[in-house]
């Protein structure tokens, strides 16, 4: 068994081209044995997935189900389903906006968009409670289209009540590593007749390390067009 997943993963990783970019395909793979992990589809699909969650945060291409897994894995699969919910609807993914201040004037010059999500049940939660699990079930992109929306559309409406001001907005690398992020921004700001130099991205070091090429295009392309960058924890 150990060998079938092998060869999966050997086919899913092999190179992509697109475009002039080559990409390079990875993936997390979770199994569960039937009947010792369970006895009907729905308890061997629930730990496979826990497996594959087990796979993604150890890094290492694939995960036996293993009892000891279960330890937070419900739970956590538990919140990637509410939180998938969340973003269909209007009121839970909440975006509070923490003001950049110039100390030599006092000044407000800008503000960072900063995610919240207003659980149903758990209440108001911090981005350190969620965004690890968001990032790791592909909803990081969705949940990053929502925070640009509102940061922008925000934005909008200070400069219309005169208001001078730029806003930041974090980036995860797997928004880095998205092709249509910088045609997606361009539109945003188009529809919202907003300059571009007025938007500050901000992205850490190791995002860029983690997939040079990828990374770079993207951030050349969003460049071309105006935006501005900021590198957190650089060094």
């Amino acid at each position: 068994l150990t060998a079938i997943v092998e060869d999966v993963l050997a086919c899913i990783r092999e190179p992509v081209g697109f475009d002039d970019i080559t990409l390079q395909p990875d993936a997390s793979i979770g199994v569960a044995r039937y009947p010792a992990d369970g006895e009907d589809a729905q308890t061997l699909l629930r730990r496979a997935d826990i497996a594959m969650y087990s796979a993604k945060a150890e890094r290492d291409g694939h995960r036996f189900y293993a009892h000891g897994q279960d330890s937070h894995s419900v739970s956590r699969l538990s919140m990637v389903g509410d939180f998938r919910r969340a973003l269909e609807v209007d009121d839970q993914i909440i975006v509070h906006f923490h003001p950049i201040v110039d100390l030599g004037t006092n000044r407000v010059h800008g503000a960072e968009a900063l995610v919240r999500w207003q659980h149903p049940e758990l209440g108001l939660l911090q981005p350190g409670t969620f965004l690890e699990i968001v990032e790791q079930t592909g909803l990081i992109g969705p949940m990053t289209t929502c925070v640009l929306e509102r940061g922008i559309a925000e934005y909008a409406a200070w400069r219309a009540a005169g208001r001078d001001l730029t806003i930041s907005i974090n980036l995860s690398v797997r928004n880095l590593h998205d092709p249509m992020l910088s045609s997606q921004i361009a539109q945003m700001l188009e529809r919202h007749d907003l300059p571009p130099a007025a938007l500050k991205l901000e992205i850490t070091e190791s995002m860029i390390l983690s997939d040079p090429q990828r990374a770079i295009a993207t951030v050349n392309s969003l460049s071309e067009i105006g935006v501005r960058f900021a590198v957190d924890d650089f060094g």
